[in-house]
């Protein structure tokens, strides 16, 4: 059990906790937020070429390789094929 005097002090405590981040908060500015210009640079102050670096050669949608299967059974039958399934074909078990 916390004495009466103890819950005071502590409660004083996180009421100065709160009033410091509330301070901190404010003095940023509006809502924390901080106007910063942004400096604009050209390619050329980047020694950045026009060429392109990378060239497309072809583009296509892949083809589907794989299936849905769907299980069947009793619960304890399709989790014992579903394990299967796991340890010998996605070999991730």
């Amino acid at each position: 059990m916390v004495s009466a005097s103890r819950m005071s002090t502590a409660g004083g405590a996180l009421d100065s906790i709160r009033h410091q981040q509330s301070t901190l908060r404010h003095s940023e500015g509006h809502h924390g937020r901080q106007e910063k210009e942004i400096a604009a640079a050209s390619r050329e102050s980047l020694g950045v070429s026009h060429e392109p670096t990378q060239k497309i050669e072809k583009i296509y949608v892949p083809t589907k390789t794989k299936k849905t299967e769907f299980l069947t059974g009793t619960p304890k039958e399709v989790a014992t094929k579903l394990v299967e399934k796991l340890k010998f074909e996605a070999r991730v078990i």
